[in-house]
């Protein structure tokens, strides 16, 4: 989804979504600061969340009635909740009402609350019945850090808030088709002025960026609010730091879907394995709270069929476990098989960076000795050019001398001539005396 214009007639609604300690709050501030509606009616500020929930209490309480009829939660997915339950409907009518009266052509609403990426299939339905356009903003965060936040905040382990990181984030990618707004929290608490300009275009479309009041986003996202990366991080599992590596580099809305889109689908085929364990668990936990057992408090009750009751739920439940285990040999699979290739791949890795670093060092090598040879060459040339000039010098004196040697030569020889000459007329004249 990209940043398109806001027309009058649009309603739009945009939707925070996150696993939760990942920066979902900050996000639903910076957007009501950037000019989008919101009801926050669930906003206390406390210690484990500065700026407060920025949440709204009526959306809150009706994923709860969802949770409550459906036995689902955030650990395995909730998948299409049937609004043949009573609670269900009611909670599905409420909640589209309740956007019909809050939102309004051409002036953007929004709400947040990370059990959202559990009923998105839900949600797209109460969209498209509203004729509502939902713009959804993912809130993501290494899954170290958010195991290390989700303990401070809510002494969970780190498998739960492991399980609910993937499973919410998994949820928020695929359900809403990977069109959504990707910002990281880490790049958030970095620059939170760019991710505000990115954001305002995304919601409001190009003049969204005059929205951005940089001095007010700078005084909501301060640096002092990541407080997890001061802790110690728990490992992330290989599930959660596989989908996360899809995930680091990409952000906004334009991002290249293909690479993700392959990883999710795999890790989705993963995490199905164990929906018929879900599946029962939630029966269980939906029927133990819509009709309470009772057993000896209700004398009338043909015990026979409370035993043949019991007899079927421990069926079901044995038949849940062996998928389970069976699910859990086929995922343990599946680890051995990627961490060999993992270590198949680290030893390429490391063999490659070995024969790199000999080449340079070949490399460097040659270049030496071209120099050297370059060097030895040069002074060859210029001993040669010396020489040279050396021999045209002698050349030119040789024949300068030869010159000269050729004057005296000549001289000489007319002085001898000439000194013949006077000795006869000498001789002549000492006769005649």
């Amino acid at each position: 989804m990209t940043s398109t214009q806001v027309t009058e007639a649009q309603r739009i609604c945009t939707v925070v979504l996150g696993s939760g300690r990942s920066g979902t709050s900050a996000v639903s501030k910076l957007l009501a600061l950037l000019g989008v509606r919101a009801n926050f009616t669930r906003d206390q500020a406390g210690e484990s969340n500065p700026l407060g929930y920025g949440e709204d209490a009526f959306i809150i309480e009706s994923h709860k009635r969802v949770a409550a009829a459906t036995g689902t939660g955030s650990v395995l997915p909730a998948g299409e909740v049937a609004l043949s339950d009573a609670e269900v409907r009611a909670a599905f009518d409420r909640l589209q009402q309740y956007l019909l009266e809050n939102t309004t052509p051409g002036e953007p609403w929004g709400f947040k609350d990370p059990r959202t990426s559990d009923y998105l299939p839900m949600w797209r339905r109460i969209f498209n019945r509203t004729r509502i356009t939902p713009k959804y903003v993912l809130c993501v965060r290494h899954p170290a850090t958010v195991l290390t936040s989700f303990a401070m905040a809510y002494a969970n382990t780190p498998e739960k808030a492991q399980l609910i990181w993937l499973n919410r984030t998994l949820n928020a990618l695929y359900e809403t088709g990977f069109s959504c707004f990707i910002i990281h929290y880490e790049a958030l608490i970095a620059e939170p002025v760019v991710i505000a300009r990115d954001l305002a275009r995304f919601v409001f479309g190009k003049e969204g960026e005059a929205r951005v009041d940089e001095n007010a986003v700078r005084d909501l996202i301060r640096p002092e609010l990541n407080r997890s990366a001061t802790r110690p991080a728990a490992p992330a599992g290989p599930l959660a730091a596989r989908l996360y590596a899809a995930l680091k580099d990409l952000s906004g809305a334009d991002f290249p879907r293909e690479p993700l889109v392959s990883v999710v689908q795999d890790l989705i085929g993963i995490r199905n394995t164990f929906l018929p364990w879900a599946s029962e668990g939630a029966k269980g936990r939906a029927a133990g709270r819509s009709q309470p057992g009772k057993d000896e408090n209700d004398p009338g009750q043909d015990r026979t069929k409370r035993a043949s009751d019991a007899a079927q739920r421990d069926a079901a439940l044995e038949e849940a476990r062996d998928e389970m285990e069976s699910g859990l040999k086929e995922l343990r699979s599946q680890f051995a098989a990627m961490a060999a290739e993992n270590d198949h791949l680290t030893m390429l890795h490391l063999e490659l960076r070995i024969a790199v670093e000999q080449l340079q060092s070949r490399l460097v090598t040659a270049e030496a000795k071209v120099s050297a040879v370059d060097a030895e060459n040069g002074n060859r040339t210029e001993l040669c050019r010396e020489a040279r000039s050396g021999v045209e010098q002698l050349q030119s004196r040789l024949a300068t001398t030869e010159t000269k040697l050729a004057a005296v030569l000549e001289a000489e020889e007319a002085k001898r001539a000439s000194g013949g000459i006077g000795r006869r007329f000498l001789r002549i004249i000492g006769r005649g005396s």
